[in-house]
């Protein structure tokens, strides 16, 4: 694919190099682009320098991001593998907090440790609630680093591979 974009290159900048020996040796301004149901289609020389212009930096924008893909791609995947184990890493601790801060703040002697207290704490229909969203962002997070914290694992084995061909060699 990089190899079509490099030949349409070379045939942007060989026109856009041709274009003043063509408009000299013419003797026009013009560019002659087709003839169209018998009639000739003219475009005008700084015309036809910006399209050539624009297609010399387009095919080497391509050019560049098809040579790079891969590794933008591996960067930008090394951006959101973080974003997306950190989030739900934070509703977890945020629902925990949320659903236990009123039992513990109950049983700190300093604010009476009332146990009447816990108890209408976790009688309230709401605890129930919240557990089950403390429960589900739990396993939510869980799966997530699973599936996103594989790199771990495949670590492990380079190492233990490494390990392992270091000593065949002595």
């Amino acid at each position: 694919m990089v190899l079509v974009f490099v030949l349409l290159l070379l045939i942007f900048l060989a026109g856009f190099l041709g274009l003043d020996f063509y408009t000299t040796a013419t003797a026009s301004q013009d560019v002659y682009i087709a003839t169209v149901q018998n009639n000739q289609v003219f475009m005008s020389g700084t015309g036809a320098r910006v399209v050539l212009v624009l297609g010399i930096v387009f095919c080497e924008f391509v050019i560049i991001f098809l040579s790079v893909f891969d590794r933008i791609l591996d960067t930008v995947k090394m951006l959101i593998r973080p974003i997306l184990t950190t989030v739900p890493l934070a509703t977890f601790l945020y629902s925990t907090y949320q659903t236990f801060v009123p039992i513990i703040r109950n049983l700190v002697p300093v604010q009476g440790g009332d146990p009447v207290k816990i108890a209408e704490v976790v009688s309230d229909p709401a605890f129930d609630s919240r557990i089950l969203v403390t429960i589900g962002a739990m396993l939510f997070y869980l799966v997530v680093a699973r599936v996103f914290g594989g790199d771990h694992a495949e670590l492990k084995k380079l190492r233990a591979e490494n390990a392992r061909l270091k000593k065949k060699q002595g």
